[in-house]
């Protein structure tokens, strides 16, 4: 679910981090560069739009137009 409680609290999900590279980030409350996957300190803050993204996989279909056609 997207509004769990059970977040993982990391810094790369924090709403005063900044991304800078695949690997870190920038802590505005600290004022240094940590690694994403680092746990959050006590001032950590869930920004939702930080969540990775997982998409759907496509189906692969091989249906026509005619197999849907009503007679």
């Amino acid at each position: 679910m997207i509004y769990s409680e059970n977040i993982e609290k990391r810094c790369g999900l924090c709403r005063f981090s900044r991304t800078e590279n695949d690997s870190s980030c920038f802590c505005e409350k600290e004022k240094k560069s940590l690694p994403l996957s680092r746990e959050a300190c006590k001032k950590f803050s869930y920004d939702i739009l930080k969540k990775p993204v997982r998409r759907r996989k496509r189906f692969s279909t091989s249906l026509t137009p005619e197999d849907f056609r009503l007679e």
